[in-house]
């Protein structure tokens, strides 16, 4: 997690640090013609938009009580702005992983007569939603909002045996939970994109948190013996998560 915080913050830095420049250039090589032009491109609508997050998905209540640990991974999303009415629609794609364990057993006599087992665990969930925001534009800048999300959420818990002697094989838990919640965020105008006489496109910094309530499912937490071999423990839980996210958004 304090890799994480620190490798988002460093990107976070560099784009403010090229965005300025890339905007300060631009504008210095621009003649008063020019300007007048680009002035009105900014004021077009941008209707369309799409965007990736890095995602940090911490489970609440029951939940993280059985998985006793958060999910990292990215959201792409896309959909389309009424700008200028402040409202917008789209749908979003997350890819959550919770982690697993690699073990390699090793049996036999050593040199060619060798062999190994290796096992290999994973858990991940993929929700898909779709939202609706309530969005203003301020001076083309700073677009703050909040949102309205509702969903499914499919949840997979896996373990793959692969063996030099045996027949490989792999077991698994899936279940699909229905979910729906609310989140505001922020987002902050880094690179305009303009070729005259009329192309004009943004991308934004965008910072976010979603509180997501999640119906109740069955799961499942995976683990391996020292014989080789995947226990399962399964349960049923409500799906509640909080849900923190920083990336990039392109309007055009």
């Amino acid at each position: 997690m304090k890799w994480f915080s620190l490798h988002i913050k460093g990107i976070v830095i560099g784009l403010i640090i090229v965005s300025a420049t890339v905007n300060v250039l631009a504008e210095d090589n621009l003649s008063s013609e020019e300007q007048q032009i680009v002035e009105k491109l900014k004021n077009k609508p941008l209707n369309g938009f799409f965007g990736f997050t890095f995602s940090n998905a911490v489970p609440q209540g029951e939940f993280f009580d059985k998985l006793k640990n958060s999910a990292q991974g990215f959201s792409l999303f896309g959909g389309y702005d009424i700008d200028p009415i402040p409202v917008v629609f789209g749908a979003e794609l997350d890819f959550l992983f919770f982690g697993g364990e690699e073990r390699i057993f090793k049996y036999g006599n050593s040199g060619w007569g060798q062999y190994k087992d290796t096992v290999t665990t994973s858990s991940s969930m993929i929700p898909l939603n779709v939202f609706v925001k309530f969005q203003p534009n301020i001076s083309n800048l700073i677009y703050p909002y909040v949102e309205a999300v509702a969903g499914v959420n499919f949840m997979s818990v896996t373990a793959d045996y692969k063996s030099n002697y045996w027949d490989d094989d792999s077991k698994d838990r899936f279940s699909v939970a229905f979910n729906y919640g609310f989140g505001a965020g922020l987002m902050i105008k880094l690179v305009d994109f303009i070729t005259l006489p009329n192309s004009y496109s943004q991308m934004l910094l965008d910072v976010k948190m979603k509180y997501i309530k999640g119906t109740k499912a069955d799961y499942a937490t995976v683990k391996i013996k020292n014989d080789s071999s995947a226990e399962f423990t399964d349960f049923e839980t409500q799906t509640d998560m909080v849900m923190f996210l920083i990336g990039l958004t392109f309007r055009f």
